[in-house]
C-alpha cells in the first residue's frame, strides 16, 4: 500500500491542478464575452485594444490571441486592393497568431491555412517570382508546417553539384554543407532585426549566419567581425562551396573592417549566389541583386571553418 501521506499530497495536487484549469475556463469565459461584445457591436478598435491588454495581462488565455488574428483576418479582407503590402501585413498577422492557438482552435486555424493558400494561387506569376506569394508560401510552412504546390517555384532546391559539391555519395562533410543551404532557404523572406538571431523575431547578418551553424552542431560568435577571425582557412570567392562564410568590408594597412557577413549558396552556370540576411530580410542574391550591384564588390574573402574542410579525414 502507497503511504497515507502521498496519497493526500497526489489528491492535493489533482484539487489544484483541477482548480486551475476551472479558474483559467471561468477567466477565458469573462474575456470571451468582453470581446465579442465589442466585436459584435463593430467596435474593432476597442476589441483590439482590450485584446491585447487582456492578451499581456493574460498571457495564458488563448482568447484575446484568437480576437487579434481575427480583427486582423476582416482588415485583409476589407482591404480594397488585396495584393497590396497593407493587406499582405494583416493577412500574415492574422496567420501568426493563428499559429499560436492551441488544437481546440482547430477550425479558425484551418481556415486561415486556407486563406494562405488562396492568396498564393491569386497572387501567383507563373512568369516570375514575387515577394509577397514567396513569402505567404514561407509563411504556410511556418506557421501551419504545410509546403505549398508552389514551394518548389518560389524555393527552387540548390543544385549542390554544380555548386561544387562532389558528384557521387556524399561524405559527411558534403552532407553537412546540403544540410545547411536547405535549412538556410526556409528562412527566406524572414525580416531584418538588429541583434536578432533566431526567425522568431528576425535575424542580423551575423546572427543569421550563427543561426544556420548551430544547426549543424557549430557555434559562432553573434558578431561578423569576430566570424572573419575565427580559425580556418581564408580562400578566395571561386574557391568557395556552399556553407563557407563571405565576408564583406574594406582593408586597411595590418587590417581590415568587416561590414558584414553571408553564406555561399551555390554556383550555376558561372553565376554566384550567396543567402544572407540584409535590409530586406534573408535572401538569395545573384546577378541583378544587391549582390551584384552592391555587396560583390566588397568582399574581403571567404572562410572555410575546420568542420567544413574536406582535408579533415572523415568517419
Amino acid at each position: 500500500m502507497k503511504p497515507q501521506h502521498a496519497i493526500t499530497i497526489t489528491g492535493l495536487l489533482l484539487f489544484m491542478l483541477l482548480s486551475s484549469f476551472k479558474a483559467q475556463a471561468q477567466s477565458d469565459s469573462k474575456i470571451r464575452e468582453k470581446l465579442e461584445k465589442l466585436y459584435a457591436a463593430g467596435k474593432f478598435k476597442k476589441c483590439e485594444k482590450l485584446a491585447e491588454k487582456y492578451r499581456s495581462r493574460q498571457p495564458s488565455s488563448a482568447v484575446p490571441v484568437y480576437y487579434l488574428s481575427r480583427l486582423a483576418w476582416d482588415e485583409y479582407k476589407a482591404h480594397p486592393r488585396m495584393s497590396s503590402g497593407a493587406a499582405w501585413k494583416n493577412l500574415r498577422k492574422a496567420s501568426q497568431l493563428a499559429a499560436l492557438l492551441p488544437a481546440s482552435y482547430k477550425d479558425w486555424k484551418a481556415h486561415l491555412r486556407q486563406g494562405l493558400a488562396e492568396y498564393i494561387q491569386a497572387q501567383h506569376d507563373t512568369s516570375r517570382v514575387t515577394m509577397r506569394p514567396q513569402l505567404a508560401v514561407r509563411q504556410l510552412e511556418m506557421d501551419f508546417g504545410e509546403r505549398h504546390a508552389l514551394y518548389d517555384f518560389y524555393f527552387p532546391p540548390p543544385d549542390i553539384t554544380i555548386a561544387t559539391v562532389p558528384e557521387g555519395p556524399l561524405n559527411k562533410v558534403a552532407d553537412m554543407r546540403r544540410e545547411m543551404i536547405l535549412h538556410a532557404e526556409k528562412y527566406v523572406g524572414i525580416k531584418y532585426k538588429y541583434g536578432g538571431e533566431k526567425p522568431e523575431t528576425g535575424f542580423d547578418c551575423s546572427g543569421f549566419v550563427k543561426f544556420i551553424y548551430q544547426h549543424v552542431g557549430i557555434d559562432l560568435p553573434h558578431n561578423a567581425h569576430m566570424q572573419s577571425m575565427l580559425e580556418g582557412k581564408v580562400i578566395a570567392l571561386e574557391d568557395a562551396q556552399p556553407g563557407d562564410i563571405i565576408i564583406f568590408g574594406s582593408r586597411y594597412d595590418g587590417g581590415h573592417r568587416t561590414q558584414h557577413a553571408g553564406i555561399f549558396h551555390s554556383r550555376v552556370n558561372g553565376e554566384v549566389r550567396v543567402i544572407h540576411c540584409v535590409s530586406r530580410g534573408v535572401s538569395i542574391d545573384g546577378n541583378n541583386s544587391s549582390w551584384e550591384h552592391y555587396w560583390k564588390e566588397r568582399v574581403l574573402f571567404v572562410k572555410r571553418l575546420p568542420d567544413l574542410d574536406e582535408a579533415i579525414p572523415q568517419e
